[in-house]
């Protein structure tokens, strides 16, 4: 009789081990759900965070090269990141937002978004070190007349951006796991002096925006009204406290244009439209002052 009683212990010891284990593991999983809702919180903090910084730049960009000018910062803190709040000399403000506490930021996987300057004196936007490109392969600039505004989300637990508008998104890989990329807030570091205020982006690029006026450009005509192959001339003055300036000019769309200087603040820009000018297009005035900043004015030809 006794091996009998043992084979009837046995489930029964076995059925109440199960009951105590069930909500130790209910336990286990709702603590892995929560890790993972509060990775998703926070990485979508990000996500909006580094957009509204994506599109401060191209702001900040847009009226440096038309010879804007800080007035003002104001130190500010969201949602625990440090930034300021910036005054330009037309009254209009914006916000920037940097690491927090004021360093590079925690590392987490977000996609490297950043601009660099090429040759052509242009900023073209990148992610992860390389340049943003649009369907054909063209680079994406950060301003004028064809300038884009990246994009990021998170859906599905992975990473996507968009080039225009969000009306298509391409995948960058998962956004959560240990397949994520580490990555820094776009501004990476925030600093000012007299003279300037220096954006470090995440991929160590400074941009420096300048807190007082120092250059501003007349011109002749900064809006063309053409037809087929019609030639235009346009002068240009530079008023500065630079008595040099190096300027050169790019043309598009079929546009042919080039610049003789008379001295370093003043000359004259030779345009010529195509035979089949476009609706509307841009001519390009770099400026350059010889100490690593570029200015950049347009002119603007509109078909008749």
């Amino acid at each position: 009789m006794i091996p009998m009683m043992k084979c009837k212990i046995l489930p029964s010891l076995l059925g109440l081990l199960a009951l105590v284990a069930m909500p130790a593991c209910d336990s286990m999983v709702r603590d892995d759900l929560d890790s993972l809702q509060k990775q998703i919180d926070e990485l979508s903090l990000k996500v909006q965070q580094l957009n509204q910084s994506v599109v401060s730049f191209q702001l900040i960009v847009d009226k440096v090269q038309q010879g804007g000018y800080i007035t003002g910062t104001e130190a500010i803190e969201k949602d625990g990141v440090k930034g300021y709040r910036l005054t330009f000399n037309d009254g209009s403000t914006l916000e920037i937002l940097n690491g927090k506490d004021g360093e590079t930021g925690d590392p987490g996987p977000v996609p490297s978004v950043s601009a660099r300057q090429d040759n052509d004196g242009r900023w073209y936007w990148t992610l992860d070190g390389k340049w943003m490109t649009d369907a054909s392969g063209n680079r994406l600039p950060v301003s004028g007349l064809d300038g884009t505004t990246p994009q990021l989300k998170i859906e599905d637990n992975d990473w996507y951006v968009s080039y225009d508008n969000g009306a298509t998104w391409k995948k960058l890989g998962r956004a959560t796991g240990d397949d994520g990329a580490d990555g820094d807030p776009f501004f990476k570091q925030v600093t000012q002096d007299a003279e300037y205020l220096y954006l470090t982006l995440a991929d160590g690029t400074v941009y420096s925006v300048p807190r007082q006026k120092r250059f501003s450009i007349s011109l002749s005509a900064s809006t063309l009204s053409v037809s087929s192959a019609e030639s235009f001339t346009v002068t240009y003055a530079i008023s500065s406290d630079d008595s040099s300036w190096d300027v050169s000019v790019l043309a598009q769309d079929g546009y042919t244009a080039y610049l003789v200087a008379k001295d370093g603040v003043s000359g004259t820009v030779y345009i010529t439209a195509p035979d089949v000018p476009v609706s509307k297009s841009q001519i390009l005035l770099f400026c350059y002052d010889g100490s690593g900043h570029t200015y950049l004015s347009t002119i603007t030809c509109n078909r008749k």
